[in-house]
């Protein structure tokens, strides 16, 4: 990752802050997916684990490489999900079953499934910026912030 966009995102420029969600958005995805049964449940806990970021921009610790506080942050999420449906964390050949449980056979269609949701998410983040008295005209794709969350 370069290191100015992240300090531009850490001094607050929402721009740099979204190519940096763009950068961890399939990561984060892919990391959620894999632990949990529920593809859906798994878009919510990245979309959280971006917002809490943003939020907490001003503690992060340039020591902790970037992505792996995204998935620590993710990794609460996950089992405050998990915990409230009483499921645990799923991995190897359970995880596996747990996919197929979810309607997915693989990971080939991740990329593909968040392409179409890219514009979704922008506008989300984007409302949360909003709320969070951001000043920003646009977020990804998004102009418009949802009426409602």
């Amino acid at each position: 990752m370069n290191q100015e966009i992240l300090a531009k995102a850490l001094g607050g420029d929402t721009e740099a802050y979204e190519r940096l969600v763009r950068q961890y958005q399939g990561i984060l995805l892919g990391y959620a997916v894999n632990r949990m049964s529920c593809m859906s449940d798994a878009e919510e806990v990245v979309q959280l684990t971006f917002i809490r970021a943003y939020e907490q921009l001003c503690d992060y610790q340039p020591e902790m490489e970037f992505g792996v506080w995204l998935c620590v942050i993710c990794k609460h999420f996950i089992l405050t999900e998990l915990e409230r449906h009483g499921q645990h964390l799923k991995y190897g050949a359970s995880n596996r079953n747990n996919q197929a449980n979810a309607g997915r056979g693989s990971d080939k269609n991740w990329w593909s499934e968040m392409t179409w949701k890219e514009e979704d998410l922008s506008k989300l983040y984007l409302t949360m910026l909003h709320r969070l008295g951001v000043e920003c005209e646009s977020f990804g794709k998004a102009t418009q912030a949802l009426r409602e969350v």
